[in-house]
């Protein structure tokens, strides 16, 4: 295990002359369509177009790349929470999601891959899609508490820690401000592995409804499409 940490700091501060720390938020649709369904089974007049409400995710990154290649890494600390509204009269309870996870973020410059950009201060004599445009690889890892609170008891129902996998896939543009500021607009979405909710279908909510079983199936499908922004603050060692 040491050794790859000693791998990680060589990369992250003996590749490049150039760093960059990076802030990021973005809006995010929470894609649960199991629960969905379950809920939609069991309460029957559920009426939320999505059972999780969308939310924010927000990240911290260290930015640095490759001397003679337009690949850059961003390893990335993210935080994100949803929650549900009440499903049942019985009980005003609340659904609650939440992570706080490490992603391994590398950006491709398919257009300027042997490019010697000197980011973010771009060429004026090339188009910005050109230097900017970058393709997005994320896979990470979560760690995960789900649970349930209700307004009867002071009990958390299914409280459940764990940790999970993710990969994410996507698309975004550098737009240099300054030598010092990059504003990076982007979409992503962001498939999550092994995110079962242990005790969800026993919930107490769920404790009076007259819908007939119907088990979760399995493996669980959990989708985050988002759309954000990067703010990029660069120095030079």
């Amino acid at each position: 295990m040491n050794r790859y940490i000693y791998l990680g700091l060589f990369l992250a501060f003996g590749l490049s002359a150039q760093a960059q720390i990076g802030l990021t938020g973005s809006y995010t649709w929470f894609k649960a369509d199991q629960w969905e369904q379950f809920v939609e089974q069991k309460i029957g007049d559920y009426q939320e177009e999505h059972f999780f409400q969308n939310g924010y995710q927000f990240g911290v990154d260290y930015w640095f790349r490759l001397k003679d290649m337009r690949i850059e890494f961003l390893p990335e600390l993210r935080y994100a929470k949803y929650t549900a509204e009440p499903v049942s009269d019985f009980d005003e309870g609340m659904f609650h999601w939440q992570s706080m996870s490490f992603h391994w973020t590398t950006n491709v410059y398919p257009f300027d891959f042997f490019g010697d950009c000197d980011c973010p201060t771009f060429s004026k004599q090339d188009p910005i899609f050109k230097k900017g445009l970058f393709l997005q690889l994320s896979p990470g890892a979560h760690f995960l508490r789900q649970w349930y609170s209700s307004e009867k008891s002071l009990i958390l129902f299914a409280d459940q820690k764990s940790l999970v996998y993710s990969l994410g896939l996507g698309i975004g543009l550098d737009i240099g401000i300054s030598d010092w500021i990059t504003l990076s607009p982007f979409g992503r979405i962001t498939r999550i592995f092994g995110g079962e909710w242990n005790g969800f279908e026993e919930l107490p909510v769920f404790s009076d409804t007259v819908m007939p079983d119907q088990p979760l199936e399995e493996p669980y499908e959990l989708w985050v499409p988002e759309a954000g922004l990067r703010l990029g603050l660069r120095w030079k060692h």
